[in-house]
């Protein structure tokens, strides 16, 4: 009994996965570009946009994670995009997404920079919709108004601070 207790504890900490590294995550959000189609789609449909995608909590446990992409486009308006993902830690690679995406549509309506260098913003017209709205803004080619959004097509001074301030620490694959 004893000899098959030590070799269960030397397999347990023998053979555990190593915890995924930085490249691991850069390897993994790389794949979920490629294959989440609403990440793409985003690319697609705001070329000029900073793009940033990340997975919530990656590598602290099995099980589903959420995926996040976020648009900054437009001069003011951000548009997240979440789904829960299935990760093979042992080849980087988003095996499907599990459930419905979320979006979320966000006007930035003023932007602040305090004298210590942090930038604020206060936020005005915002949605939240679901990916039949999604389809509808796809084969509107980007209009919101599809969904019954009206977008302010007047660039908010500081928008591009607040965008640095919110992107300063976002890894890109």
């Amino acid at each position: 009994m004893r000899v098959l207790l030590i070799a269960l504890c030397m397999c347990m900490l023998g053979c555990a996965r190593a915890n995924p590294t930085l490249a691991d995550y850069k390897e993994t959000i790389g794949d979920g570009v490629k294959k989440i189609g609403f990440a793409s789609e985003l690319k697609r449909l705001f070329p000029d946009a900073k793009l940033t995608h990340s997975i919530v909590h990656y590598g602290f446990a099995p099980g589903p994670r959420k995926w996040q992409s976020m648009a900054y486009f437009g001069g003011r308006y951000e548009l997240g995009i979440e789904v829960m993902v299935e990760i093979n830690y042992k080849t980087n690679e988003i095996v499907r997404t599990i459930g419905p995406a979320t979006f979320y549509l966000v006007e930035v309506s003023k932007v602040s920079k305090n004298s210590n260098g942090s930038v604020g913003a206060r936020f005005g017209a915002q949605t939240k919709f679901g990916e039949e709205e999604w389809k509808k803004v796809i084969d509107a080619k980007g209009d919101f108004a599809a969904i019954h959004f009206s977008i302010n097509p007047a660039p908010l001074d500081g928008f591009q601070d607040y965008v640095e301030a919110n992107t300063r620490d976002v890894v890109d694959p």
